[in-house]
């Protein structure tokens, strides 16, 4: 009988679960988030660039649409962010039923008014106008990559 207790206890004791149970070891790197970018700087301000001109991009959308002109806005707006002659505006014209002449002074007045409301974008994030313009050269070092 005491060897069968000796049995049982080694028994015991060599299959008891340790805390935690079957639960795996974790290590700090699991814990350590991947590096997306070599300069978080960089990674920064392309984000905040990105997420302004989306804003203003919307808001522009926004005021369009409110003077019943989003089909105005959905024609130009590819014609103010792409190179010049990258989209006709006779294609333009057809498309939503006007003349060239018509479209080209829409598609100026769009860009004029594209820049407003990104600077008052820009306007909204610093202390003091001074700064917009500032601000508004980090945005364009950012877009052109350098």
């Amino acid at each position: 009988m005491v060897a069968k207790n000796r049995v049982l206890q080694f028994y015991r004791k060599n299959t008891c679960q340790k805390r935690g149970g079957k639960q795996r070891d974790l290590s700090l790197d699991d814990f350590v988030l991947p590096d997306y970018s070599a300069d978080p700087d960089r990674d920064f301000d392309r984000r905040w660039t990105y997420r302004l001109l989306e804003l203003t991009k919307n808001q522009l959308e926004h005021e369009y649409a409110e003077r019943g002109r989003k089909d105005w806005f959905d024609a130009l707006f590819p014609s103010i962010t792409s190179d010049e002659g990258a989209v006709s505006y006779l294609e333009i014209a057809k498309k939503i039923n006007s003349t060239e002449g018509a479209v080209k002074v829409a598609s100026h007045r769009m860009r004029q008014k594209y820049r407003d409301v990104l600077r008052s974008q820009v306007a909204k994030t610093v202390a003091s106008e001074a700064e917009v313009d500032e601000e508004l050269q980090t945005l364009f070092k950012v877009l052109s990559g350098e």
